[in-house]
């Protein structure tokens, strides 16, 4: 009997330390991800800084637009050193009222989840790129919890399971048959 409720707890402390490695490797891929989106951002900044000031031969600018234009998901806005909004991108405004607040407020929202990469070169700046999370790092914020929710429902299977085979012991003392 003993043997049994020891390997019982057994499985019950290996099936929490999967699950919490499993949660451990997924908030690590969560600030890897994190990361990767900044320094594509950052690559973007710094294309459209090029692009702003081409060297004389005019090679890279096909290569600065390619990668100005390969990012199509990530919303971002260009801000000028006045703090006005010049341009946009992934970011729909066609079923918003007053765009220009929304713009404003979605700024400010921006500025609170990443921090704005300038535009331009050690001599003068033209503005900063505000950017935000893409969809899928949004999608990827609520998959912790919902591993934790599926955590909560183990431990009430392993509970109810655990309280059924302690009451089923019982039932079989008071009835008076064997335990093997």
């Amino acid at each position: 009997m003993n043997n049994r409720n020891f390997l019982r707890w057994i499985i019950i402390a290996a099936s929490f330390a999967i699950i919490s490695l499993i949660l451990w490797n997924t908030y690590t891929f969560f600030q890897h991800f994190k990361a990767e989106e900044r320094t594509k951002m950052q690559n973007w900044s710094y294309a459209l800084s090029s692009l702003q000031n081409p060297l004389s031969d005019g090679s890279e600018i096909e290569v600065t637009s390619r990668i100005i234009e390969s990012n199509t998901s990530t919303p971002m806005m260009i801000v000028d050193p006045n703090n006005e909004i010049t341009s946009i991108r992934n970011i729909d405004t066609l079923k918003i009222n007053n765009p220009k607040e929304y713009l404003n407020k979605l700024k400010l929202r921006f500025e609170k989840e990443n921090t704005p990469i300038p535009l331009g070169n050690k001599d003068a700046q033209f503005g900063s790129v505000y950017y935000g999370n893409s969809p899928l790092i949004n999608k990827l914020k609520y998959y912790p919890l919902a591993l934790v929710l599926i955590i909560v429902l183990f431990a009430a299977v392993v509970f109810f399971f655990y309280r059924s085979s302690r009451v089923a012991t019982q039932n079989k003392l008071w009835s008076g048959k064997r335990i093997k």
